[in-house]
């Protein structure tokens, strides 16, 4: 039963329920830095909840959370994350009104509950989610340490027969959730700050450009350097950033602010 405040009657919840729920808590209280706390927390929601597809996504803001470029992603989920980054974030369906207002009010939003979505979110679904074999999701909410936000996907190929239990199961799970987030460390070592920096200048030049959208035989124009040794440049400045691909790094880029310039010779 849905309360005025939206929150769900916590009369639908069993002493399983609370068990999951004080099961999750224990496993992530031992984690100190975010790195550890998203892996604790995805790890004992398949656990403990049953729940083998989901994502871990953060952000300085909420508004950055979609276009995290590292998120956090189990082995099920695997395969929808590159053309979720290359384009698809931008119709994310948690990020419209409706799921933002709930998220805000309860940090836990069901697919279900968003009523009528605007066009790009349905085709979010119709092109993306749905063929992915995924036919229903819920949103959970965290701040995090450092004044960073995050989201926890929670994919499914159907609606559980318990969705309304689950929904309040993670509604009751959420606030105390919230506390152990927030006090995670706030040097967060993996921060794109951080990856950023550890670069070279002249590996950050090269990251600049890809941001951009430049292929390496144009970057290799623009610098004045081989198609080889640019390519030599992006497997490294990949390895130093941990990322797996351009279009992470384009995100990394581009969620800092940075941008490319044009050389001038």
């Amino acid at each position: 039963m849905m309360t005025a405040s939206g929150a769900l009657d916590r009369d639908v919840l069993t002493s399983a329920d609370y068990d999951r729920i004080f099961g999750v808590l224990a496993d992530c209280d031992t984690a100190r830095d975010l790195r550890s706390f998203r892996e604790a927390l995805l790890e004992s929601l398949g656990r403990r909840f049953g729940f083998t597809t989901t994502t871990f996504f953060t952000g300085s803001s909420f508004a950055a959370i979609w276009t995290d470029p590292d998120p956090l992603e189990t082995r099920s989920s695997v395969g929808m994350l590159a053309p979720y980054q290359d384009g698809w974030y931008k119709n994310e369906v948690f990020s419209t009104a409706a799921a933002v207002t709930l998220l805000r009010r309860t940090r836990v939003a069901g697919l279900g509950e968003l009523g009528r979505l605007p066009h790009p979110a349905q085709d979010y679904l119709d092109r993306y989610l749905y063929p992915g074999g995924f036919h229903a999701a819920t949103a959970l909410h965290l701040d995090a340490g450092g004044g960073r936000r995050a989201v926890i996907g929670i994919f499914k190929s159907k609606a559980s027969v318990r969705e309304q239990q689950e929904l309040a199961a993670l509604r009751r799970l959420a606030g105390p959730l919230n506390g152990l987030s927030r006090a995670l460390a706030t040097d967060e070592p993996d921060s794109s700050h951080d990856r950023f920096s550890a670069l070279a200048p002249r590996q950050r030049e090269v990251a600049r450009l890809i941001a951009a959208g430049h292929s390496n035989a144009e970057i290799a124009t623009l610098l004045n350097l081989t198609e080889g040794t640019v390519k030599k440049y992006v497997s490294a400045i990949l390895d130093t950033t941990r990322l797996r691909s351009r279009t992470q790094l384009a995100l990394l880029v581009n969620t800092r602010g940075d941008r490319a310039v044009r050389p001038h010779w």
